[in-house]
């Protein structure tokens, strides 16, 4: 079993309030870290597509791992080594829960500390638009052995879209942290290094959203002890979060899973 330890290296320069930001939510929101796979992929064909190549890995790499959800997922199918990196010492914590034998690390996902080569399978979902764009593929690029594979995920945002989020510029937005969303999945592709990477898979599911969430919310912040946040976290309450999903006006997730060259 791989040993949990925090690494504090190098926090980026600028973020703060990004990093403020997802504290807080996973300090507020302990259900936000999911067990079911579509809390974090989407369409299920990725998925399913990326099972066998992580049954044949040695070590699989989450950048921005949130609470562990996709690791969770990973572990059940491969007994890769498993490293999660993330700045949220909260979701960090969250995640050593849900996977104990996973190792974290609290660092910047554009410039960790691992080794050239690490990961035959990394995985980055919903995080590249909240950070340098171009600064994940190149840590992506580096940390990839020839022949592995990269799912990659993120947000596509139409003319038409709505959510109640508003950046800085008064533009509406999924989350508000989020530094830019695609306009179409030919942009989102063209982050890649020409020559690179093969595309294996690309889709672009809706984004959905449960509505039973605000509830949710409230009821686990103010709730009645422990066995109602137990209840509220549980898999019973993922399903009826997952059944009462609705589509957001205008935005769509753009996944894709590559291999390196």
């Amino acid at each position: 079993m791989v040993q949990n330890v925090f690494e504090e290296s190098r926090p980026p320069l600028d973020g703060m309030q990004t990093r403020q930001h997802f504290e807080a939510q996973y300090r507020r929101n302990a259900f936000f870290s999911p067990r079911d796979i579509r809390f974090g992929i989407y369409d299920p064909e990725i998925w399913e597509a990326c099972v066998p190549f992580l049954k044949e890995s040695g070590v699989v790499v989450d950048l921005g791992a949130g609470g562990g959800t996709f690791l969770l997922n990973a572990a059940r199918v491969t007994t890769a080594r498993l490293i999660g990196v993330d700045l949220s010492e909260t979701a960090l914590e969250l995640l050593m829960t849900c996977v104990p034998q996973a190792q974290v690390r609290r660092e910047d996902v554009t410039r960790t500390t691992l080794a050239d080569g690490t990961a035959d399978f990394l995985a980055s979902i919903m995080t590249i638009e909240h950070v340098d764009d171009a600064a994940l593929i190149r840590e992506a690029r580096r940390l990839l052995k020839p022949g592995g594979h990269l799912l990659l995920t993120s947000v596509l945002r139409s003319r038409r879209a709505w959510y109640f989020y508003r950046s800085a510029q008064g533009e509406c937005v999924l989350e508000p942290t989020h530094l830019r969303e695609y306009p179409s999945a030919e942009n989102f592709l063209g982050l890649l290094p020409r020559g690179e990477f093969d595309v294996l898979m690309a889709r672009e599911p809706a984004i959905a959203y449960p509505l039973i969430d605000p509830l949710i919310k409230c009821l686990f912040r103010h709730g009645g002890g422990q066995r109602v946040r137990r209840w509220l976290s549980g898999t019973c309450m993922e399903k009826i979060r997952l059944a009462t999903r609705i589509p957001v006006p205008g935005y769509r997730a753009i996944e894709m899973l590559c291999a390196k060259r």
